[in-house]
């Protein structure tokens, strides 16, 4: 049986987020901010930008873990969400 989103994000620190959104008011950038919040490092990947949320931004996976030891690759925020919850309240 595969490890739960919250397991995963328990014994992490570093999470690239494939897909991160320079908007504020979408989940795909309130989820890595929340993780940020609590004390994640994030490494935003997006095709376009050069910096979110303070982070310098990798075009791809490819070039990220070239350069950076990443512990988890996030792409589906909303999974994550409720486990940022459970993990704030723990920290």
């Amino acid at each position: 049986m595969g490890r739960t989103a919250k397991e995963i994000l328990e014994q992490s620190q570093v999470v690239a987020v494939v897909g991160i959104s320079q908007h504020e008011r979408k989940e795909s950038h309130r989820v890595p901010k929340a993780l940020q919040s609590i004390g994640f490092t994030i490494v935003p990947v997006h095709p376009t930008a050069s910096t979110i949320l303070d982070e310098v931004a990798f075009p791809s996976v490819a070039e990220v873990s070239a350069t950076v030891k990443v512990d988890v690759v996030e792409s589906q925020c909303m999974a994550t969400l409720s486990a940022v919850h459970r993990i704030d309240k723990r920290r």
